[in-house]
């Protein structure tokens, strides 16, 4: 039957294509085995989309766990030298001054996941299984002017009698742990996961104005602001609890051909949720003009005096946060991820990295991240892998990794700056390692 609509389908097509000419057409037969697959391939109905129809696999374990800071702007031997609490001396402060950008960034991620699905059958669909994950994060990002840097580690000598333009400026630091129940389906990276979030602490600056003018005699500060500043509970005993909040983890994997090739499409979102703080979080906000020109001394001796007066100290520094609660989005990711097969080697593929992945980080400073992989198979069990990134808290990154298939799952691990992971004076480093295991 289908053959039939095929022929009839040609024939209706062939009549458009001539229907200016009085030449004759060639009858289309059966045995035209060229002409009948080309318009098969061309007039075909959609296939219906695919499902696991292969024996269900049991319960799998993945543990996966990442790393590391990157800059534009910042060496590697000045962010050290801050972790460590080392002497940062002139000459690696000027080093990094001379390599800022105008628009410099910066930021840094420490993570680690482990989630297991399992089961058959859920809700009675043999191809759904049950998911559960928790996670721990902690994510800090900034975009900062020139002058925010140089008034940090060089002070305000050099801007007696100008104005310091600190903005646009921004940071952002929040810490949290998730636990998460969803489901998956079998074979696919096709999810949906709700999380309870446990907010631990949040620290946030956002200027939108903030001018510093030194008086030329260096007696009065005049800063003129618009911004906002917001933390979470600093006087907590435990400081494991300070906000609980919900997100969603979810993913799709879509499965076809391009130009005749498998091509598999990931896309997925993870902490797409809020979390509340409590109500001993501080915040302030600030749009005004503020001058500081000292505080007057009228009797040292004078103890209930203005020398010891918390709250007119604290409001010539513009100090007075409020406690109160309030609702912060966490720092969601967003990622699009493609493996493309070119060519057929004699090592079947194994599963590896993705050859093309877009991804980006709510957070300031990071702007989206192109990443191109190459995969090598070195055998049935290994297989290497080169990157070039670009974006991110960073610029240009090449990086390496390492893929082990193993009899019930894999393990690996990769580098995403080869060259800050070694060098003092280049920018950023970062590793990961995971694995996956099936019961």
């Amino acid at each position: 039957m289908s053959r039939v609509l095929v022929l009839l389908a040609a024939t209706a097509l062939s009549l458009l294509g001539h229907g200016q000419s009085d030449t004759a057409l060639a009858p289309l037969t059966p045995t035209d085995t060229s002409r009948y697959a080309a318009l098969h391939r061309l007039v075909r109905p959609p296939a219906p989309p695919p499902r696991f129809t292969g024996p269900l696999p049991g319960p799998r374990l993945r543990f996966e766990a990442r790393g590391g800071y990157d800059s534009n702007a910042l060496l590697n031997e000045l962010v050290m030298g801050l972790w460590r609490g080392e002497y940062l001396d002139r000459d690696l402060r000027q080093r990094t001054r001379d390599a800022l950008t105008g628009r410099n960034r910066a930021g840094y991620e420490a993570s680690a996941e482990l989630d297991l699905s399992f089961g058959r059958g859920l809700f009675g669909d043999s191809t759904l299984r049950a998911v559960i994950g928790l996670s721990s994060r902690t994510v800090m990002g900034m975009r900062f002017t020139d002058a925010v840097y140089d008034l940090t580690f060089f002070g305000n000598k050099d801007y007696v009698g100008t104005t310091a333009v600190l903005a646009p400026s921004a940071q952002e630091q929040q810490r949290y742990q998730t636990l998460g129940f969803g489901v998956q389906l079998a074979g696919r990276a096709t999810y949906a996961r709700l999380d309870l979030v446990s907010g631990q602490y949040l620290s946030s600056v956002h200027l939108d104005k903030a001018d510093l003018y030194t008086a030329p005699d260096g007696t009065s500060l005049t800063a003129d602001l618009d911004g906002t500043w917001l933390s979470s509970d600093t006087g907590s005993t435990t400081g494991f609890v300070n906000g609980m909040g919900a997100a969603l983890d979810l993913g799709l994997e879509l499965r076809g051909t391009f130009f005749g090739r498998p091509l598999t499409t990931r896309l997925r979102v993870d902490d797409l949720g809020l979390v509340r703080w409590n109500d001993r979080a501080l915040g302030l906000t600030k749009q005004e003009v503020v001058v500081y020109d000292g505080l007057t001394i009228d009797d040292v001796l004078d103890f209930e005096g203005s020398f010891f007066e918390e709250g007119q100290l604290r409001d010539s520094l513009a100090l007075n946060a409020e406690e109160a609660a309030f609702t912060r989005w966490l720092p969601a990711r967003l990622q699009a991820a493609f493996w493309y097969t070119l060519h057929r080697g004699k090592v079947k593929p194994r599963p590896g990295p993705a050859d093309l992945t877009i991804d980006h980080l709510v957070v300031p400073g990071y702007i989206p991240r192109i990443t191109l992989t190459r995969s090598l198979n070195l055998s049935r069990r290994w297989s290497v892998n080169g990157s070039l990134a670009y974006g991110g808290f960073g610029g240009l990154r090449l990086g390496a990794g390492a893929w082990l298939q193993l009899k019930r799952g894999a393990l690996w691990a990769d580098v995403p700056n080869l060259v800050g992971l070694v060098s003092p004076s280049a920018k950023g480093k970062a590793l990961g390692i995971g694995f996956t295991y099936g019961f």
